[in-house]
């Protein structure tokens, strides 16, 4: 399948109205949560390959941050890392997620460290991707546990 072929047919079957704009999701598999954020000038569709294999043994939660992707743009709009962050806690707690394992890429990654629900993700690893437990904890690294010490003293733009 042709990487455009593979992007169309990404779905992201759901829509969450956030600030009163539309982001679109969807969630594959069952089992313990797992959230993968997408990197800039990406969309959700970077996991298409990696996402089913997750889901055989995770339920797996996706989405295109605003402005990106399927979920809505429009000019103006603001598509901060203060906005990613609020959407991203607003998403967990619609996905009614405490403790998530995430794994993120870019600027998604900022979002994850950065988020008002930072203290709910488990772990990150030292490399340009984030992810969690059980693939790396943060005390393994100190690169990381500097990092991670780091971005939860930053506070999001207001």
């Amino acid at each position: 399948m042709s990487p455009g072929a593979a992007a169309q047919s990404w779905n992201l079957p759901e829509t969450f109205l956030f600030e009163g704009q539309q982001v679109r999701y969807g969630i594959l598999g069952s089992g313990e949560p797992l959230v993968l954020l997408h990197g800039t000038p990406f969309s959700s569709v970077v996991w298409r390959r990696i996402a089913p294999h997750l889901a055989g043994r995770r339920q797996v939660f996706y989405f295109d941050l605003l402005g990106y992707g399927r979920s809505e743009m429009r000019p103006g709009q603001d598509v901060s890392l203060a906005t990613q962050n609020r959407l991203f806690t607003a998403l967990l707690d619609h996905w009614h997620i405490q403790n998530p394992n995430v794994v993120a890429h870019d600027f998604g990654g900022c979002t994850a460290l950065r988020t008002s629900g930072a203290s709910r993700i488990v772990g990150f690893p030292s490399s340009g991707a984030v992810s969690s437990r059980p693939a790396f904890q943060p005390q393994h690294c100190v690169a990381c546990r500097t990092r991670v010490t780091s971005y939860r003293k930053m506070r999001p733009r207001r």
